[in-house]
């Protein structure tokens, strides 16, 4: 058996010093990491993206979203639409601008992060993505199954 407490929280910083990483890295690229976040769920979805389900991807508060929203429109990034149907919805599309830098920006991410992972073997991250596939299948499992 081992320390679950000392197991997990260095975990738990390793996941906090990667988005730190990710947040430094964007920044100099003149974005934020949540509002790369935002853009990334708008531009996969061609078909328009509602504000409240971009706030459940991206577990952010949907009031954090909509500010990230202006930032974005305002960059020229995105744009929102009313729903036809339903006035009280709007929809987020992805402007050229947009697609453009998101699609510049994880080019240069995924050589970066390439390079960053040459160093593992196929089979080390095969057992790396399996034991983290338990821990959160677990974690699932047990957090939801006691009532209190």
């Amino acid at each position: 058996m081992y320390d679950t407490e000392k197991t997990l929280y260095r975990h738990y910083g390793y996941i906090q010093k990667e988005t730190s990483l990710y947040a430094r890295w964007f920044q100099k690229r003149g974005l934020s990491y949540p509002q790369f976040l935002i853009l990334d769920a708008v531009l996969r979805r061609p078909e328009g993206a509602e504000p409240t389900a971009l706030a459940e991807e991206c577990f952010m508060p949907k009031q954090t979203v909509t500010g990230l929203l202006d930032q974005l429109e305002r960059a020229g990034f995105i744009r929102r639409e009313r729903c036809e149907t339903d006035r009280r919805r709007t929809r987020v599309f992805c402007l050229p601008a947009g697609d453009e830098f998101v699609t510049r920006i994880v080019e240069q991410l995924d050589r970066h992060e390439q390079a960053a992972l040459a160093s593992i073997s196929p089979k080390d991250m095969e057992t790396f993505n399996n034991v983290y596939a338990a821990i959160v299948d677990g974690l699932e499992k047990h957090l939801f199954s006691d009532p209190s």
